[in-house]
């Protein structure tokens, strides 16, 4: 380079040497050509490229990267690896933990084989409080117990003969045991509703009728027999939602509060689930002494039979046309009335 350029364009000597310090180091010759580090290469490069060249189990020594930096990176690869080997681990031995767990459930290989992680813990913690609902119950009867000569019949039997499905709610609204034919009426089977929260299940409007009957509200006596009507959902009809009467029992403990195990349950509502038909389903006779009405939306009388209602109530039809049948109802039945509009059992 001419010295009358270089005295005037001193920043053009610099960057001539920076262009060549570069080719230098992109284009290795001699020895550091032969070794093929991965910064001593025609490709740009970064630390990590020399990082991972490192890993790969090469270790001579180079002196374009700082020895410190290597070990660094070495330490923190193992205890990545180290991680992932805890994590690994972990995961093997909660899989083994909740296998086991499920093989104790008295479920079948096959629906076993149909149930997450979710659905054990919840169908383990049902079969549980199922225990503790059989302590609550006195004197027991178990199958050692029974007469060799007693012929009893199987257990379905029982359950068709209620013409619906035993139902176990726990004081918080839990299943805690349903009878297996329960999909008969709602088409939900039982292992997907046990341990589950029937205010899940149940219309919104139900709720504080279902905890009266649970808190033990509804009625003075303990003892006396609870029925309810609740719409559950139904996988059987087009509305989604069944009408089901349940009838039966709060079953408590005799033993202390203070003197039981901490989590058992001290008290369970046992009842009997029954669905209401449609009227319209209902082939049944009618009585002698029935007679029919119809209403508006209002409830206001637009016809009346004109052969019994006056033998029966003592009234003529055109005596109650355009009038309520709240004008004739009495106060007492008005809980009545109101059940049966829920439930679309119109017999009061």
């Amino acid at each position: 380079m001419d010295s009358r350029l270089q005295k005037v364009y001193p920043s053009l000597q610099n960057s001539t040497a920076c262009e060549n310090n570069n080719q230098a180091r992109i284009r290795p010759e001699g020895l550091l050509a032969k070794l093929g580090l991965p910064c001593q290469t025609d490709r740009d490069y970064d630390y990590g490229q020399c990082y991972s060249y490192y890993a790969n189990g090469c270790y001579n020594t180079c002196q374009f990267v700082d020895v410190g930096d290597i070990e660094d990176f070495m330490n923190n690869e193992k205890r990545k690896e180290k991680s992932r080997d805890a994590a690994r681990s972990r995961r093997s031995r909660e899989t083994e933990i909740f296998t086991d767990l499920a093989n104790a459930l008295p479920l079948t290989s096959e629906q076993i084989s149909q149930l997450d992680k979710a659905s054990v813990m919840r169908l383990a913690i049902s079969y549980l409080r199922v225990r503790d609902m059989a302590a609550l119950v006195p004197e027991l009867q178990t199958a050692d117990e029974k007469d060799e000569n007693d012929n009893s019949t199987d257990g379905s039997v029982f359950l068709k003969s209620l013409e619906g499905f035993l139902i176990v709610l726990s004081p918080e609204g839990d299943f805690v045991y349903l009878s297996e034919n329960v999909s008969d009426y709602l088409g939900i089977p039982q292992i997907d509703l046990m341990g589950q929260n029937i205010f899940e299940y149940s219309h919104p409007c139900d709720h504080e009728e279902i905890r009266e009957i649970l808190s033990g509200k509804a009625q003075d006596n303990a003892d006396a027999p609870k029925s309810m009507f609740i719409r559950l959902k139904c996988t059987l009809t087009s509305k989604g939602r069944s009408v089901i009467h349940c009838s039966g029992h709060m079953v408590k403990s005799n033993v202390k509060k203070e003197n039981t195990e901490k989590g058992k349950m001290q008290s369970c509502f046992v009842a009997v689930g029954q669905p209401i038909p449609h009227p319209s389903n209902i082939e049944a006779p009618l009585p002698r002494q029935t007679f029919l009405t119809k209403h508006s939306l209002d409830m206001k009388f637009t016809h009346a039979d004109d052969d019994f209602m006056k033998d029966v109530l003592g009234y003529e039809p055109d005596d109650l046309l355009g009038k309520s049948v709240y004008e004739y109802h009495h106060a007492m039945d008005s809980d009545s009335i109101c059940s049966a509009y829920k439930c679309c059992k119109y017999t009061f």
